[in-house]
């Protein structure tokens, strides 16, 4: 939902993070506003990691990058691209969603469209620290906790809340 775009039934009531967007040669595309990247990379990951991170991603070639030519007839390879939005032309920068499928090793369709598929409109703010699990044995490795007995999995941490409460937490 921090990538979709607004129309007259879903105005954005969030944080905006970029945009999905097709591309003729690369195909779908999650196209991230630059300063959002940055400050997330450098915030929580650690400082300077935007501009470690995004030169590394362009010599890999994972994100795509824009050629540029120099007066002097040099080449160069640009991080970010310009994209068409409702609010006009934007700068961004452009990762294939393969290349997610690929580095991040999401193997098959399933995975692919949990990554993308549309979330429900919450006007909640997620929790601080989020960790995405598959399993009932990737739970157990990430809680380390072993489950003899039953988990309570919710969707926001108001439901857990309310759950909590009605069992006398």
């Amino acid at each position: 939902m921090y990538f979709k775009d607004e129309d007259n039934e879903h105005t954005l009531n969030h944080e905006r993070y970029g945009w999905v967007r097709e591309d003729k040669e690369h195909g779908e595309c999650i196209c991230f506003i630059p300063d959002k990247l940055k400050n997330y990379l450098n915030t929580i990951i650690g400082p300077n990691t935007y501009e470690a991170v995004t030169d590394e991603w362009k010599t890999e070639d994972i994100l795509i990058t824009k050629l540029q030519t120099k007066k002097t007839g040099a080449i160069i390879k640009l991080k970010n691209n310009q994209i068409s939005t409702p609010g006009g032309k934007k700068l961004v920068i452009k990762i294939p969603i393969q290349q997610f499928v690929k580095h991040l090793k999401l193997e098959d369709d399933n995975n692919l469209h949990a990554i993308i598929k549309p979330t429900p409109k919450t006007s909640e703010a997620p929790s601080a620290g989020v960790k995405v699990v598959t399993s009932i044995d990737a739970l157990e490795e990430i809680s380390g906790i072993i489950a003899d007995d039953n988990i309570i999995i919710t969707d926001t941490d108001t439901e857990l809340a309310k759950l909590m409460k009605l069992e006398g937490f």
